[in-house]
């Protein structure tokens, strides 16, 4: 599988988790090392939905409250999952260690769930996905 983490999550965590998910032959990159790093998500979404099969990771969860933003995101058909909002403003270690702790599950629901899938993970190391865009 095909993981993106988007400008809103640490590319010291997305490398960290790129390292660990090799294990399971996951390629997992980040904004900045394909995209220039002030792009907008109008401007990289597309780009990820052409090219097919990739899973962003996104600590924006404004996004659906921004019409042209979410409006892309439904189009591109990519599953997605948004961090909830008490991620950024937890610590480094903190948001490192839960994002460490919830990617056996990430990659687990990623492989069973339908493209374009939205989801929400919760702050916390337990918890449910929650669906988002409702």
């Amino acid at each position: 599988m095909r993981f993106f983490f988007d400008a809103n999550v640490s590319s010291r965590i997305a490398g960290a988790i790129s390292i660990l998910a090799t294990q399971e032959k996951d390629e997992v990159t980040y904004l900045r090392k394909r995209f220039a790093e002030n792009a907008l998500d109008v401007q990289w979404i597309p780009t990820l939905a052409k090219e097919g099969n990739w899973i962003i990771i996104s600590g924006d969860e404004a996004i659906q409250r921004r019409p042209a933003e979410r409006k892309v995101f439904s189009d591109a058909k990519l599953t997605t999952f948004f961090l909830a909002s008490a991620w950024p403003r937890a610590p480094f270690w903190d948001q490192a260690y839960l994002m460490v702790r919830w990617w056996p599950r990430i990659t687990k629901f990623a492989q069973q769930a339908p493209a374009g899938t939205l989801v929400q993970i919760p702050f916390g190391a337990n918890g449910q996905f929650k669906d988002t865009f409702k």
